[in-house]
């Protein structure tokens, strides 16, 4: 899903070229976990591919609360 992101975003709008390495990072590590049998490209590229898998849910906390932890020396905020 990472790599459908990348190229959706940011490969075919044209915004970041640069990121097509990345891209093809993710495309390998598909095919490294999931076998050669796996359609990489399908998943990718093709634009009325849907996700038969599990839902997946990411959360976030709010900004308001996201703003109240203080950053470490890296300027990284981490919390659970």
């Amino acid at each position: 899903m990472d790599a459908r992101y990348i190229w959706q975003t940011y490969l075919l709008t044209g915004k970041d070229h640069n990121l097509n390495g990345a891209e093809l990072v993710l495309q390998r590590n598909v095919t490294l976990m999931c076998g050669e049998h796996h359609d990489v490209h399908n998943a990718v590229e093709v634009e009325d591919w849907k996700w038969n898998g599990p839902e997946v849910v990411r959360t976030s906390l709010p900004d308001d609360v996201l703003r109240q932890i203080k950053p470490d020396s890296h300027g990284m905020i981490h919390y659970e």
